[in-house]
């Protein structure tokens, strides 16, 4: 966090902009979506972690980690770190793993 940021974290915590608070969450909420939205493959390694986020339609993958393993053209194929649901697959060995899932990079954040 930068210092000019820990200084309006401070100013926050201490109720200076509680008259706004609903407005400055409206804004904070759109410039998160903003960004999430414009994000490329650029953005993004393979190795990277990431966590599934708000945008993601798959409810119960909202907050789950996961590695990047792949960048496709408009996609990234990740993994998941704990794999739930109907992406869970069992390894030759019986271990259970994540299948690789095809996902725009609006829907996933950098950890």
């Amino acid at each position: 966090m930068g210092i000019m940021s820990a200084g309006v974290v401070r100013q926050i915590d201490a109720g200076v902009f509680d008259k706004e608070l609903a407005d400055l969450e409206k804004a904070i909420q759109m410039r998160i979506r903003k960004v999430r939205t414009t994000r490329s493959n650029r953005d993004f390694g393979i190795g990277s972690k990431v966590v599934f986020n708000d945008l993601c339609g798959t409810k119960y993958l909202h907050g789950a980690p996961a590695t990047v393993t792949d960048i496709k053209q408009k996609k990234l194929v990740v993994k998941l770190d704990k794999p739930v649901g109907r992406f869970v697959r069992h390894d030759a060995s019986g271990n259970l793993c994540s299948v690789a899932i095809s996902v725009p990079p609006s829907i996933v954040d950098l950890v």
